[in-house]
């Protein structure tokens, strides 16, 4: 996830600079800079722990969980937006498309770090807590 987040700050920061540059269309910046990545977050954690007794697991737990599941959630649909928008808009090079885009990844971003933070936040909580 650290690698989509640190190419997605990239493409930000290329976006950002070429604003005033109407030489190269968003689809060939995108390109020359490896695409846009869907992070590959699979939250099946919740899930496992309600459907294998719930009621043995503390409640801490279960509520990072559900924050890790619905920031995955929220993310999937940021992401959705990110990319019906960058497929109408490929062949733009003007300044209002590129910052368009600029505001839909930096909400992708966003969501990414928080998701990022919430898994590390679980893990350094319950390291004890899984080794069990």
């Amino acid at each position: 996830m650290q690698e989509v987040l640190d190419r997605h700050y990239t493409i930000s920061d290329s976006i950002q600079t070429s604003l005033d540059d109407d030489s190269e269309s968003i689809a060939e910046m995108i390109q020359r800079l490896g695409g846009i990545q869907l992070t590959a977050a699979k939250n099946i954690g919740l899930r496992f722990f309600v459907a294998n007794k719930a009621e043995l697991i503390e409640y801490d737990i279960i509520s990072q969980l559900s924050d890790i599941e619905s920031t995955t959630d929220i993310l999937e649909k940021k992401m959705d937006n990110l990319l019906d928008f960058s497929y109408s808009i490929l062949d733009k090079t003007d300044q209002v498309n590129k910052t368009k885009l600029l505001i839909h990844l930096s909400n992708v971003i966003d969501s990414e770090q928080n998701l990022l933070e919430l898994y590390a936040t679980f893990l350094d909580k319950n390291v004890t807590y899984l080794a069990q």
